[in-house]
């Protein structure tokens, strides 16, 4: 049997072939057609290179895609006899076309010529055949889905009209443009082919035409994203250049289920973004590529702001002496007011003064008789220094203000300590098993009883006294402290020296320092 033949020549045989290739995964055709068209042969040429009979050639050199005798034996020693057995016919030539046969006419192709990735488009082929005979078609969709010819093959119901018109329907699932070839064949092995193009997914390449690059923005700024050509876009980004930070500002995981049509998207900068350089990323919908912008800036807000410096917490004041109160200021203006607050009860705040703010200091003489609000007067006692710009409420909570850490003392006459630390005097740093602290005072006499250091947690270090050890009264002026290796006796932290006098005045303290293990490891964002 050969191509060409049908059950009306061979007496059903080529339905019982058709069959018989189905059981064996060889006819992958939708219908049992009883024509042995293109789709037959192909099926015949797979059983023959798979049975070891024949694997090349054609039907007038080697057999291959017609059966013949070695082929006929195959297939009745696989039926056994029973399954889709196939008698042998009387033999008979195989037919030479007549020398005036003509090969079927295509006479137009039509169908889409660009698709979405995933939409389904449906083509037409209209063909004829010169002496009136059957035709057959083969499509090869270019996208390389395996069928044994390297592309996606159909045929067309058969038609026994001199000209029809077929039609096929595909869809693809990856961007491209791809070869549509059409193939028809008469009832001779005669054929004709037609073609036509395809281009799914994006015409041309997607790009971000805003921003531009280069631009700054800050918090409250619009960005116009814009991409040409317009397609379809369903998630854009913000991405970091730094690679350690990004974030969505549209699609399905942002809540935004409709994709973007318009070419273009207005957002508006947060203040939650931090300052860094960035792009934009947009993804299109149809699943093709993605497509970045120029590079841009996004900056912090420069807030109006102030910073009380010093005193900042541990300072001890005298009455009666002169004190300098110090800050820092960011993009303010005019003047600041300058307050005490103290901590034996609520509403106890003395004003001491107002400065303008880019002076950065402010010089007093703190005495008893300092007027106060929630207090008689300036006392002995524990403070901080409040500073409230122009127009703030005085006990303001929000708006630009800033008081110090913690509490400083001030001091009366008779609550004056006797001695003064020299050393530590403030913003040293040591490092643990390696370094000592030279502890110096002044005056030497009356002496100290007792040498502490004190953390920022409230943690106290006995170094040196004689409710820990017996120790006399130091009278030296100075005391040398070497650091341990061991963390569990002290840890690293920012510490004071805090040196009881031996004449029962107040306990005093040095100015704050730190103290640090040997190395640093200092991670970065990832």
């Amino acid at each position: 049997m050969w191509v060409g033949l049908s059950d009306r020549e061979t007496g059903n045989e080529v339905s019982r072939l058709q069959k018989f290739l189905r059981a064996q995964g060889d006819f992958t055709y939708s219908e049992i057609t009883g024509f042995y068209g293109p789709a037959t042969e192909e099926a015949v040429r797979r059983f023959q290179s798979r049975s070891g009979i024949v694997s090349g050639g054609n039907a007038e050199t080697t057999g291959y895609g017609i059966v013949g005798p070695s082929t006929r034996a195959k297939i009745a020693e696989i039926s056994c006899g029973d399954i889709y057995p196939l008698p042998t016919p009387k033999p008979f030539p195989v037919p030479i076309p007549p020398a005036n046969n003509l090969p079927p006419v295509i006479d137009g192709v039509s169908g889409p010529t660009t698709l979405n990735v995933g939409e389904t488009g449906t083509w037409s082929v209209k063909a004829h055949d010169p002496e009136s005979g059957l035709l057959s078609y083969i499509v090869n969709w270019g996208d390389s889905v395996s069928s044994g010819s390297g592309g996606t093959v159909g045929t067309a119901p058969l038609s026994i009209s001199a000209s029809q018109t077929t039609t096929f329907t595909h869809s693809y699932s990856t961007a491209g443009t791809y070869k549509v070839v059409f193939t028809v064949t008469d009832n001779n092995g005669l054929k004709a082919e037609s073609s036509i193009s395809v281009q799914v997914g994006n015409t041309t390449e997607l790009s971000v035409t805003y921003p531009k690059g280069g631009e700054n923005m800050v918090a409250g700024d619009p960005m116009l994203i814009r991409w040409t050509p317009v397609v379809s876009i369903s998630v854009l980004e913000i991405v970091s250049t730094a690679g350690n930070y990004s974030f969505g500002i549209y699609g399905p995981k942002y809540g935004n289920t409709i994709p973007i049509t318009t070419g273009e998207y207005t957002y508006i900068v947060v203040n939650t973004t931090p300052a860094g350089s960035y792009y934009v990323r947009i993804t299109p919908t149809d699943g093709s590529a993605q497509a970045i912008s120029k590079t841009f800036t996004i900056n912090t807000i420069n807030q109006p702001s102030i910073t009380v410096l010093s005193p900042n917490g541990g300072e001890t004041w005298a009455l009666g002496q002169s004190q300098t109160i110090r800050w820092k200021s960011n993009s303010l203006a005019g003047n600041v007011g300058i307050y005490l607050s103290y901590s034996g009860g609520i509403g106890g705040i003395c004003k001491i003064g107002s400065a303008p703010v880019s002076y950065g200091s402010f010089t007093f003489t703190p005495t008893s008789n300092t007027p106060c609000s929630g207090i008689s007067q300036l006392v002995p006692g524990q403070y901080k220094v409040r500073l409230i710009a122009d127009g703030q409420s005085l006990t303001s909570d929000l708006g630009i203000y800033d008081e110090s850490n913690s509490y400083f003392k001030i001091y009366s006459d008779s609550t004056q300590p006797s001695i003064t630390v020299l050393s530590p005097n403030g913003g040293e740093n040591y490092v643990l098993g390696r370094d000592s602290i030279s502890i110096r005072w002044s005056p030497v006499l009356p002496g100290v009883s007792t040498i502490q250091l004190v953390s920022s947690k409230g943690d106290r270090f006995q170094l040196y006294g004689q409710k820990v050890s017996g120790d006399p009264t130091n009278v030296n002026g100075y005391y040398t402290y070497q650091l341990p290796n061991n963390l569990s006796t002290i840890y690293p932290d920012t510490y004071q020296v805090n040196l009881v006098p031996a004449d029962g005045k107040p306990e005093v303290r040095s100015n704050k320092f730190s103290i640090f293990i040997t190395h640093f490891h200092r991670s970065s964002i990832k």
